[in-house]
C-alpha cells in the first residue's frame, strides 16, 4: 500500500484504508487447478463426494461400460490430483445408481441408491455398507412392489442412519415422502410416510440438536399445489411436530438443507420466477419454528439449479449446481458463494461447449473446493464423471501516486500507477475497476472497468492511469480506490490513496463533468467484464467484446463468428427484460460490430447476450451518465 508522506494525513489514511478494505468483502474467488473426466466409453456420473484425509476424495454414482450393458453403482477413489486410485462396481442385471453417501465411525461408508436388480419392486432403495477400501460388508433393500427412491442419508451418533426417501403406490397413483431410521446394521427401527392426495417426495434430512429431525421435501399435495417446498419437523420417533410449506403458484424443488447455530435452518433448491419458464437457484433462511427470515435467488436468463449446500470459512455458504445462464456451454457446473445473509460474493462455472452438471461440492482444508457431477464436454464417455479442483485466487493490487496529489479549484487529473500481481500457484483472470470516494463519503464509479482474461502464476502487470476530476467537483479530500476481482461484489485485491481538491467552487455530490479514468491498457485486456469469470477458459465458438465499458451513451459491441449462423444480440436489464435487439438475422463468419445507444435508459447495469446457433456469450455493461 502506498505510504503517504504528509504526516497530517497519516491517521486519517489509516482509518479510511481500514474502512475501505473492510467494506470490500474480501471473498477469495477460486481459480481452476485441474479438471478431470473419469469413466469409460459410455455413461458415467458422480452424485456423491466425500473428502479423504490425504487430499483425495471418494465419489459415488453410476457406471455403464457399454450401451448394451446395465448401469452399476460406482465407487471411485482418487488421489489429490484427481487421478483414480481404485474403483469398485456394485450391481446386478438391471439399473443400479448411488445418489447418497455418508461416512461411518469405522472409516467406511454407507452408500444409498436405487436398485432395479434387487428387492421387491421395480425400483427399491438400496443401502450398501463398505469398508474404507470399498469392500462390501453388507447390503439392504427397502421398498414395496412399486417405485421407491432416495437421495440423502445421514450417519447418527449411535452408528445408525436416517434416510430421506419417497415411496410410490401405483394403486393410488401417488408417491409419499418417506423417512426411514435404521440401526448400524441397516435394520429398520421405524419408518414414517408423509403425503396427501398428490405426489410428495423426500429429498434431504438432518438431525436437530434439540432432538428429532428436519425432513425437507417437495410437495404437490400441500402449499400452492404445483410443487412447493415442504419441511416437516419430527420428534425422535419420526412423528410430526409441525410442518411448513413455501412457494409460489409456480414450480419449486427441494434439494438440500443445513442447520444454523440459533436453531434455524437454511434450505436450498430451485424454482420458477414470476412470468418466466426457467428456474433460478433459491436459498432461504428460517428460524427454529420454520418461519422465513429471508430468501435469495441466483440465476440469469436460463435454467439454473442448486443441488448442494455447504458452510465454508467465515460462515459463508457454498452452493453447487448447474447453470444455463453463465459459462461456456449449453449447461455448466456452477459454484455460487454468498455471505451469511445470502448476498452474492462470487460465482464460478466449470465446463466446456457441451452439457456439464454439478451435483456435489466440498470445501478443502487449504481453502479450495472440489466439485463433482457429470460432463458431456470432456472425456471419452457420454457423459463422464466430472471432478474439478478449485483453489483460491491470490491477487494483490497496489497503487503508487506522488505524495498526496492536490488539484486546483478548476479540477484536473491525478496520475498514478497500478500494479496487479498474481501471488497464487495457478493462472487467474480478473476484473479491474476504479472508483472515487467523495468528500461526503459517497462512492462514485466505477470510472474504469476492464477485464484481464489471464495472468500467469507469480506474474504481475503495471499500468499508468490518469483519473480525471471535473471542475464542478466539490472541494475536499477524496480517496481513489482500485480493486481486482469479479466486478462488482467480489474483491480479491484492493488499494487506495488520498488526494485533495482546493476550495474555490461550490458543488455537492460528484459535480458535473467527466470522471473517466484512462490511459494504457493491461496487455491482452478486454473492454468489459464477463458476467461469469472463467479463468484459463477454453477457446469459444463465438467471441463478444463491448467497448467502451462503462459507457455514456453509446458503446460498440464487436463479435466474431467461427462459422456462419443465425445471430441474435440483445440487451437486457437486470430484471431480464429486453431493452434492445441489436441483431436478429443470418451472419457470415468473421468479425462484426454494432452500436448500442443507451440514450433514454437510466444509469445502471445491463446484460448483453450473443446467441449464435447453439453457442452463446453474456457480458455485463455499465451505463454511467
Amino acid at each position: 500500500m502506498h505510504l503517504v508522506k504528509a504526516s497530517v494525513y497519516l491517521a486519517l489514511y489509516a482509518v479510511m484504508a481500514a474502512f475501505l478494505l473492510a467494506s470490500a468483502a474480501m471473498a477469495q474467488v477460486p481459480v481452476s487447478a485441474w479438471t478431470q473426466a473419469l469413466g469409460g466409453a459410455c455413461r458415467d456420473a458422480a452424485w456423491c463426494l466425500e473428502l479423504t484425509g490425504d487430499g483425495g476424495c471418494l465419489l459415488a454414482g453410476e457406471y455403464q461400460a457399454a450401451a448394451t450393458d446395465c448401469v452399476d453403482v460406482l465407487l471411485l477413489r482418487t488421489d489429490a490430483a484427481g487421478d483414480s486410485l481404485w474403483s469398485v462396481l456394485y450391481g446386478g442385471a438391471a439399473t443400479d445408481v448411488a445418489y447418497g453417501m455418508a461416512g461411518t465411525p469405522d472409516g467406511g461408508y454407507a452408500i444409498l441408491g436405487q436398485t432395479a436388480s434387487y428387492g421387491a419392486g421395480s425400483n427399491d432403495l438400496w443401502l450398501l455398507r463398505t469398508d474404507s477400501l470399498g469392500a462390501l460388508l453388507w447390503q439392504r433393500t427397502y421398498g414395496g412392489p412399486d417405485d421407491d427412491g432416495a437421495y440423502h442419508i445421514c450417519t447418527l451418533e449411535d452408528g445408525g442412519f436416517i434416510i430421506a426417501a419417497w415411496s410410490r403406490d401405483d394403486s393410488l397413483g401417488t408417491s409419499d415422502a418417506w423417512l426411514i431410521r435404521t440401526d448400524a446394521q441397516g435394520e429398520v427401527l421405524w419408518d414414517r410416510r408423509f403425503g396427501g392426495p398428490a405426489d410428495d417426495f423426500g429429498f434431504s434430512v438432518l438431525p436437530v440438536p434439540a432432538g428429532g429431525y428436519l425432513f425437507f421435501c417437495t410437495s404437490h399435495s400441500f402449499g400452492q399445489g404445483n410443487g412447493d417446498w415442504w419441511i416437516i419437523r419430527t420428534d425422535a420417533q419420526g412423528d410430526s411436530l409441525w410442518s411448513r410449506t413455501y412457494g409460489t403458484p409456480h414450480r419449486e424443488r427441494a434439494r438440500d438443507l443445513l442447520p444454523c447455530s440459533d436453531g434455524g435452518f437454511l434450505l436450498l433448491g430451485y424454482g420458477q420466477m414470476e412470468g418466466r419458464p426457467d428456474y433460478d437457484v433459491w436459498l432461504m433462511r428460517t428460524d427454529a419454528q420454520g418461519d422465513s427470515l429471508w430468501a435469495r435467488t441466483y440465476g440469469g436468463l436460463g435454467y439454473d439449479e442448486g443441488w448442494c449446500l455447504q458452510e465454508i470459512s467465515g460462515g459463508r455458504l457454498l452452493i453447487a449446481g448447474w447453470t444455463q445462464s453463465f459459462g461456456a456451454g449449453l449447461e455448466d457446473a456452477w459454484l455460487v458463494c454468498c455471505d451469511t445473509l445470502g448476498n452474492l460474493d462470487w460465482h464460478y462455472t466449470v465446463g466446456g461447449p457441451g452439457c456439464d452438471f454439478g451435483f456435489k461440492a466440498r470445501p478443502t482444508p487449504d481453502g479450495g473446493y472440489l466439485l463433482t457431477g457429470m460432463t458431456h464436454s470432456f472425456g471419452s464417455g457420454d457423459p463422464d464423471v466430472l471432478l474439478a479442483r478449485l483453489e483460491p485466487a491470490n491477487l494483490r493490487c497496489q497503487l503508487q501516486a506522488a505524495g498526496v496529489p492536490t488539484l486546483p479549484p478548476g479540477g484536473g487529473s491525478v496520475s498514478f500507477t497500478a500494479q496487479v500481481a498474481n501471488d497464487g500457484a495457478v493462472g487467474a483472470g480478473f476484473d479491474f475497476w476504479v472508483a472515487v470516494r467523495l468528500p461526503d463519503g459517497s462512492l462514485y464509479g466505477p470510472t474504469m472497468l476492464r477485464t484481464m482474461p489471464g495472468l500467469a502464476a507469480q506474474d504481475s502487470l503495471f499500468r499508468p492511469l490518469v483519473q480525471a476530476v471535473p471542475p464542478a467537483a466539490p472541494a475536499g479530500s477524496y480517496w481513489l480506490i482500485a480493486r481486482a476481482g469479479d466486478y462488482p461484489g467480489t474483491v480479491c485485491g484492493a488499494d487506495s490513496f488520498l488526494f485533495t481538491k482546493e476550495a474555490g467552487r461550490t458543488a455537492s455530490g460528484a459535480g458535473e463533468g467527466s470522471w473517466v479514468c484512462t490511459e494504457d491498457s493491461f496487455p491482452g485486456e478486454l473492454g468489459g467484464p464477463s458476467v461469469s469469470r472463467r479463468f484459463m477458459a477454453m477457446p469459444e465458438e463465438v467471441a463478444l467484446n463491448v467497448s467502451p465499458n462503462p459507457f455514456n451513451p453509446q458503446t460498440v459491441a464487436r463479435y466474431e463468428l467461427r462459422e456462419a449462423s443465425h445471430v441474435r444480440l440483445r440487451v437486457y436489464d437486470t430484471a431480464g427484460r429486453v431493452v434492445a435487439t441489436l441483431v436478429d438475422g443470418w451472419k457470415v463468419a468473421g468479425v462484426h460490430e454494432v452500436t448500442f445507444d443507451g440514450t433514454g435508459l437510466a444509469s445502471g447495469v445491463y446484460l448483453v447476450r450473443l446467441q449464435a446457433g447453439e453457442a452463446s456469450q453474456l457480458q455485463k455493461l455499465v451505463l454511467l451518465k
